[in-house]
C-alpha cells in the first residue's frame, strides 16, 4: 500500500496531451494492479485464520455438548 501512494503521488507531465494520457493510464493500472494484489493477500490471511481457529471451536462445541449431556443426565434422574 506505501508503493501505492507513491504512484498516486507521482506527478503527471506538463507535455502534450497524449503523453499525459498515457502516463494517467500507466499510473491507473500499476494502482489497479496493487490494489488487487493486497487484495489478495487480505483474503489469503483471512483464510489462514479461519483455518487455524477451527480446532479450537471443535474442541469448545465439544465441551459444552459435554456439558450438556450431563445437565440432561442429572435433570433425567430428578
Amino acid at each position: 500500500m506505501d508503493r501505492l501512494g507513491e504512484i498516486l503521488d507521482l506527478e503527471l507531465p506538463n507535455g502534450e496531451l497524449d503523453d499525459t494520457v498515457k502516463v494517467a493510464k500507466l499510473l491507473l493500472t500499476a494502482a489497479d494492479t496493487s490494489l488487487k494484489v493486497q487484495v489478495r493477500v487480505d483474503e489469503a490471511r483471512l483464510r489462514r485464520q479461519n483455518v487455524d481457529i477451527l480446532p479450537e471451536i471443535h474442541k469448545i462445541l465439544a465441551e459444552e455438548k459435554a456439558k450438556l449431556d450431563q445437565l440432561r443426565t442429572v435433570e433425567a434422574i430428578q
